[in-house]
């Protein structure tokens, strides 16, 4: 990731797109872009092998429409960062799998908990990341609003009988379980360099 990051920026700074002292920035969102594709195209491999693909489409969608506003845990490395984003999926697949019984029960739980954290922590801030309390309230918001959004969906889908409504859920919750570890590692690790997740 980095050799390609190095050799896009050098391209850009070659052909005037970039002036040197932004080639660092172009940099690491290079290697941030290079790293969502990856772990994107893992994940819905995953979905196709597993025959999961609309559970990795939700997940995905999930991640990039509620985490992206309401924070945590942001790994140290990328390595970390996938292992973590493609962890979290395949154990929703299990769970999704081995659960068959009291889903809209289960599924009313996790949403309200999720709920709740949202309401109480989001955005969860990273030391590295300051919000303006503009942004804060924002973000907040709409943490909020898409949580009640797909958490409404689940419950709609569940009654239908369509387990989709259950993986919903499941990544409602693993986001807000995501918030509370972010709070933890940010206490505990301050200032450092981050990748996002």
């Amino acid at each position: 990731m980095e050799t390609i990051s190095l050799c896009l920026t050098k391209k850009f700074l070659d052909r005037n797109i970039i002036t040197p002292d932004k080639a660092e920035i172009c940099k690491v969102g290079i290697e941030l872009i290079t790293a969502d594709i990856i772990n994107f195209s893992i994940i819905l491999a995953i979905g196709v092998l597993t025959k999961s693909f609309i559970d990795s489409c939700i997940y995905l969608l999930l991640l990039w429409s509620i985490r992206r506003f309401s924070g945590g845990f942001h790994a140290k490395t990328y390595a970390v960062c996938r292992v973590v984003t493609v962890g979290i999926f395949a154990i929703i697949l299990l769970i999704n799998r081995i659960i068959h019984d009291y889903l809209l029960l289960y599924s009313i739980v996790f949403n309200i908990t999720a709920f709740i954290t949202m309401l109480l922590f989001a955005p969860v801030r990273h030391p590295n990341k300051n919000l303006t309390d503009k942004e804060i309230k924002a973000n907040k918001l709409f943490s909020l609003m898409t949580t009640v959004f797909f958490a409404t969906v689940s419950i709609v889908l569940i009654v239908i009988e369509r387990k989709e409504g259950f993986v919903i859920s499941l990544t409602i919750f693993a986001i807000s379980i995501l918030m509370y570890i972010g709070m933890l590692t940010n206490k505990k690790g301050g200032k450092h360099n981050v990748k996002n997740q």
